[in-house]
């Protein structure tokens, strides 16, 4: 089976390849390039082959509520990435909350900051991100928008 990956995968692959050949072939410093060869490897496989649990920062989309531009960082999954389905999480500034969006089913759930971590240039989930309940939205006014209900009765329209 082929997936299509960024270059930055095929980049952790050549070095992880490179070091594990230098590790077993080389005489001096053999359990450090052991080691580092190894760090390489997790690296890959964390971060190269882990798309459930990587988004990274998107600048487009709004966000209202109750009608109300609101300040938001928006993340989206890379489906080319090997992605089966497609991510988003929108954390609304001044507690609005955090929500994670799925593009397939077109399900919301909340979140909450315990569930990721921001890395630099995205955020990092420490479980997949189908996993959760997911609920349906409201029934939104305009083509790609999310309406969100917020457990205080606000209205967040969540616009791409």
């Amino acid at each position: 089976m082929y997936f299509r990956t960024s270059w930055e995968t095929a980049v952790l692959l050549l070095l992880s390849f490179t070091a594990a050949i230098a590790a077993f072939a080389g005489s001096s410093g053999r359990w450090q390039l052991a080691f580092a060869s190894a760090l390489i490897v997790s690296l890959w496989v964390c971060i190269g082959y882990a798309p459930a649990h990587y988004l990274r920062r998107a600048d487009f989309g709004t966000v209202t509520v109750d009608d109300h531009p609101a300040g938001a960082y928006v993340y989206l999954g890379h489906p080319t990435d090997m992605e089966a389905e497609a991510f988003a999480l929108v954390q609304i500034e001044n507690g609005g909350g955090d929500y994670l969006l799925n593009f397939d089913s077109g399900k919301i759930r909340p979140t909450s900051e315990s569930e990721y971590v921001r890395i630099p240039g995205g955020v990092w989930f420490f479980r997949s991100m189908q996993r959760g309940t997911f609920a349906e939205p409201s029934s939104p006014r305009q083509m790609n928008q999310f309406l969100i209900r917020s457990g205080d009765g606000h209205a967040i329209a969540v616009q791409f």
